[in-house]
């Protein structure tokens, strides 16, 4: 299943934006960031891959509970 044309363009227009202001909030906690690709954050935590995706606000690691939204995994991953 394909993503519409419309979602398509709302995420190049507001991906570059939330990558920046999550890639910020995260060096801020203390971890080393890396992007994966145009649309992917990927640090360690635990000694375990984390992929953020900004646009989506969904999170992907072996050592975090699947959450939505950077408050929510700063707040997980800085407990």
């Amino acid at each position: 299943m394909s993503k519409s044309a419309e979602w398509k363009e709302r995420r190049a227009k507001y991906a570059p934006e939330r990558m920046r202001n999550a890639k910020a909030r995260l060096e801020e906690a203390g971890f080393k960031v890396t992007q994966v690709d145009e649309f992917t954050l990927a640090f360690y935590y635990h000694c375990a891959k984390i992929r953020y995706f900004p646009y989506t606000g969904g999170v992907i690691g072996a050592t975090v509970k699947p959450t939505r939204g950077i408050d929510a995994l700063i707040e997980q991953v800085t407990k």
